[in-house]
């Protein structure tokens, strides 16, 4: 009887994700039939980046060159040349339905991480809240936004049940995602070992064992970058070659701040203009809402690990780290974090006030993100 009630929530959580991921793919089909566009073609940007990795592999170029794929990590590729090749579809379409395979099982942990870590959680709002949110395109359109929501929800949500083994195999996984992911070394750590180091006991040895295997992926990685290219760290030297890679995460965030203060001094010139949306821009109103996005995230990490320190050391890391490389991509970093979702799904299943807001407000942004990632600005890469 025990293990009936232990699984069975498990069957429930997984019939409402299949529910949630069918709906999930009808939004998308229904975005781009409203842009006019097809699935292969949304495979932009950086989804051309990992399919160019399963067509030819990866760059031997040096790592200084523009042209390199290195700064793309293997997950999403592997997954998406398994598929092309038990599917036999074309590679766009392959690295596409790897990410939308991926936020099906994201989907599946997310409900899980929210009912370990508030019990309480109404399953329906947790898997609600990832389905519509305003930055749900990159669940469909090649990108290793799903892939790293799936692997975190499971290492942190098999770490909080003290499946320390599983923790530690997930996160190594995890880790060949992108680098963020290496966070969950840390955060396994304080989850698994430091409780027992306060109390002054030794740690069991497979919480050890677990805490070590969670960063094999990055050296893995790591090690093959070596050999391919010559260089270990090839995937930052690569970001420094493109102008992408800042001096710290404070100078990134402080140019979205001046740039805020100048759309701010700039109202009526924006008033008088005759392309109001233009004169936002050159103003800079966009880096403005990515550095509100940036502090939002910051403030939301703090909130979420004053329950738990690994969520703070593992979510505080993943919105530090990409500050530390640019701007613009802070959105989609922060609405694809476990901890800071599973904070916008305590709000909306505390007040009704709260879930209308946050579901109109996503109905209206995803025709627009769409519209956004066919057009020439870019301002969703």
């Amino acid at each position: 009887m025990t293990l009936l009630r232990s699984v069975a929530p498990n069957w429930l959580i997984l019939r409402a994700t299949l529910v949630a991921f069918a709906a999930s793919q009808v939004i998308s089909l229904a975005m781009l039939a409203l842009t006019g566009h097809t699935v292969e073609e949304s495979c932009r940007w950086d989804c051309n980046w990992y399919r160019g990795i399963v067509e030819r592999g990866y760059d031997s170029i040096a790592p200084g060159d523009q042209l390199s794929n290195v700064a793309f990590w293997p997950a999403l590729p592997i997954v998406a040349s398994t598929l092309a090749t038990l599917t036999g579809v074309r590679t766009p379409i392959a690295v596409i339905l790897a990410s939308k395979v991926a936020f099906g099982i994201a989907l599946y942990w997310f409900a899980r991480f929210c009912l370990a870590y508030r019990p309480g959680t109404n399953p329906y709002a947790a898997l609600a809240v990832p389905t519509i949110h305003p930055y749900v395109i990159y669940a469909h359109v090649g990108y290793t936004e799903p892939l790293f929501l799936a692997a975190t929800c499971a290492a942190l949500t098999l770490s909080h049940e003290g499946k320390a083994l599983r923790a530690g195999l997930v996160s190594a996984v995890g880790t060949l995602v992108r680098l963020p992911a290496a966070l969950l070394a840390p955060a396994l750590a304080a989850q698994l070992i430091l409780p027992d180091v306060l109390r002054s006991r030794r740690p069991e040895i497979r919480r050890g064992v677990a805490v070590c295997l969670a960063p094999l992926g990055t050296l893995a990685f790591t090690l093959y970058l070596s050999d391919r290219v010559g260089d270990g760290l090839a995937y930052m030297h690569v970001q420094h070659s493109w102008g992408t890679a800042s001096l710290g995460p404070l100078e990134t965030l402080w140019t979205g701040v001046t740039d805020g203060a100048r759309v701010i001094a700039g109202v009526p010139q924006v008033l008088a203009a005759e392309r109001p949306l233009s004169a936002l821009r050159d103003l800079g109103a966009h880096r403005a809402y990515y550095a509100v996005t940036a502090v939002a995230g910051l403030v939301g990490s703090v909130a979420v690990g004053r329950r738990d320190l690994g969520l703070l050391i593992f979510s505080l890391g993943a919105t530090i780290a990409p500050l530390s490389v640019r701007l613009a991509s802070i959105p989609r970093y922060v609405w694809w974090q476990a901890p800071l979702l599973m904070l916008i799904v305590a709000a909306v299943s505390a007040r009704r006030r709260y879930a209308v807001v946050y579901f109109t407000a996503s109905a209206v942004s995803t025709p627009l993100t769409y519209l956004g990632w066919f057009s020439e600005f870019a301002f969703m890469v």
